[in-house]
């Protein structure tokens, strides 16, 4: 995990559901960000799971959209989660 990344989750950890720490953690862990599809085959959850808990880190500022996407395995594309881009936006959000 890179130092920003891991100060973001350890910033944040005490503060999300068990199911929002795991979804964090992992993109926490990406360099690259991860689709939901991604996160699905990584944790082991269903999709909706995944989704709820994707949707209630963005509301609270934790991950965002990025501009990248992907193919999942069913070969649509995607949208990659990730997080905010410079240590200053993480520090606003918080």
């Amino acid at each position: 995990m890179r130092p920003t990344s891991l100060e973001a989750y350890q910033s944040v950890r005490e503060k999300l559901s068990p199911q929002e720490r795991a979804v964090f953690r992992e993109i926490c862990e990406s360099d690259r960000g991860m689709t939901g599809d991604e996160l699905v085959v990584r944790l082991e959850w269903v999709p909706g799971v995944i989704s709820a808990r994707i949707r209630g880190l963005v509301k609270k500022g934790h991950i965002i959209e990025t501009t990248e996407r992907r193919k999942t395995r069913s070969g649509c594309w995607a949208t990659v989660w990730g997080l905010p881009s410079t240590v200053e936006e993480q520090g606003e959000l918080f």
